[in-house]
């Protein structure tokens, strides 16, 4: 699942990643996306799935999103959202590695938001503790 995420600077109303590394944001209302509309976005570049979703989401919500800023990795993103320059979707695992990061993080209810991954192995077939260990970051 995708969230979105807000420097300390754009305060409002959200969950903290601690919260949400203890389940909170199954219970938290999703958020209408278009209250954000006026704040200034950062993006993945090129063809990168989440930046193609991103901007889906926006459209749907009915408005074109401000692009401050376009970079290549999610990492990178979250930390110019920490350091105050704007708006970021991340994923749940950018959350639950840093749940303390002075960060404010929103449910989105769009079926865009959510991602499953499958894993197709053979029966019987050997998996090593590297793939156990791939395995366990997505369940």
């Amino acid at each position: 699942m995708i969230h979105i995420c807000l420097p300390p600077a754009l305060r409002v109303t959200g969950l903290t990643g601690e919260q949400i590394a203890n389940g909170c944001i199954e219970n938290a209302a999703p958020i209408d996306l278009s209250q954000f509309s006026s704040f200034p976005f950062l993006l993945l570049t090129g063809t990168n799935h989440l930046r193609q979703r991103t901007l889906e989401l926006c459209h749907q919500a009915g408005f074109e999103p401000h692009v401050l800023l376009e970079v290549k990795q999610l990492e990178t993103i979250w930390h110019l959202a920490a350091a105050g320059l704007g708006l970021a979707f991340v994923t749940d695992l950018m959350i639950k590695e840093a749940p303390k990061a002075p960060m404010l993080y929103f449910k989105l209810g769009a079926l865009e938001a959510v991602r499953t991954f499958s894993a197709i192995t053979r029966r019987k077939a050997y998996i090593s503790h590297a793939m156990k260990a791939f395995l366990e970051l997505f369940c």
